[in-house]
């Protein structure tokens, strides 16, 4: 259901924070398929709905837990502390179901650009604050399949199909 990739879109080298303040490179990452998807803890627009989708997803996600790993890369690396982040989580019962990776900017530019998610900050003078215009893309690794499959929108529906026809 996902749009196959015309490259291998692995996880490219990294080490940065999750929500708890633990280091997690791209080598702790040894499952048979990533779910990689980019959001910000202040989002008010799509990634609400995205969260919700998640912890939807928990049924499908304790079915694979050993061969499935869920990461999401913030895109607002001056907000994104790991006590926002937690706070989210925590709201969306999903604290222990995926890692929220935070890190300065520059390096999370450099997994921004791998994956092709444009970043722009705005001033919004109706949110009274920051917005950030970005898509929720997915993108689902899988290591053992040399696969990858793109989502554009994240739907959780095709994502599941997915899974269940590599691991199964």
């Amino acid at each position: 259901m996902g749009i196959k990739s015309k490259t291998d879109l692995y996880l490219p080298v990294f080490n940065f924070q999750n929500q708890n303040g633990v280091y997690i490179s791209d080598s702790d990452f040894t499952s048979k398929l990533v779910l990689v998807t980019f959001m910000y803890s202040d989002c008010k627009t799509e990634c609400p709905s995205v969260l919700n989708e998640l912890k939807n997803f928990e049924k499908i996600r304790n079915e694979y837990k050993d061969e499935l790993n869920i990461i999401i890369f913030s895109i607002d690396p001056v907000n994104d502390t790991q006590l926002q982040v937690n706070n989210l989580l925590k709201k969306y019962e999903l604290t222990n179901s995926l890692d929220y990776l935070i890190a300065d900017k520059d390096d999370l530019k450099v997994i921004w650009e791998h994956f092709y998610v444009p970043v722009v900050n705005v001033q919004s003078k109706s949110l009274k604050g920051n917005l950030i215009l970005h898509s929720i893309p997915g993108y689902l690794i899988s290591s053992q399949n040399k696969l990858t499959l793109i989502y554009t929108e994240f739907d959780l529906n095709s994502i599941k199909v997915d899974i269940k026809n590599i691991l199964n």
